[in-house]
């Protein structure tokens, strides 16, 4: 009966431990931050809807920081961050209700080198959402998460909105 007694109470101590094993790996999910200067939109977000095309233009003016790792590696300083896609793509948008398809890429620097991640996926968004005068949420391969965007050409009230400066945050999958 003894013996029963401590067999279940190590089991159950196993138990407790794998649980919190489970519960700290969980906790150890990579979150990055990606600013981004300048984002052209084409034709452009405006009170009458359209669909058309969004890039960065590459990865000049951007920057990425993980706080944890990318591809399994650490990073070891801030990478880059590019990204494009098309909006407009259900139905014609507008700057209060868009939807999209997007394409994402960050490069940051490790001890084993520099890591790439791709993120495609689709998003959604609007005015006053994600945090900024126009902002959503995005789902991808590789991770979710929100973008806020700050108009610096148009600004959908007396002209369309064709360029932004921009925040991305996601938490990486994989």
């Amino acid at each position: 009966m003894k013996s029963r007694v401590a067999v279940v109470g190590m089991l159950a101590l196993a138990l407790i431990a794998l649980s919190g094993v489970e519960s700290s790996e969980a906790e150890q999910k990579t979150i990055c931050e990606a600013t981004f200067d300048n984002m052209d939109i084409s034709p452009g977000f405006w009170r009458e809807g359209s669909s058309g095309t969004f890039t960065t233009n590459g990865e000049a003016g951007s920057r990425v920081v993980c706080n944890g790792p990318v591809n399994g590696k650490q990073p070891t300083g801030p990478g880059t961050y590019s990204g494009s896609g098309r909006y407009g793509t259900k139905d014609p948008d507008t700057c209060d209700n868009a939807e999209g398809t997007y394409e994402a890429y960050i490069t940051v620097p490790t001890a084993d080198g520099s890591q790439k991640v791709t993120n495609k996926g689709d998003w959604v968004a609007g005015a006053f959402k994600g945090g900024g005068a126009f902002g959503g949420e995005f789902t991808g391969e590789n991770g979710d998460g929100t973008f806020e965007a700050t108009p610096k050409k148009g600004d959908c009230v007396s002209s369309p909105m064709t360029q932004i400066r921009g925040v991305v945050r996601w938490t990486l999958r994989g």
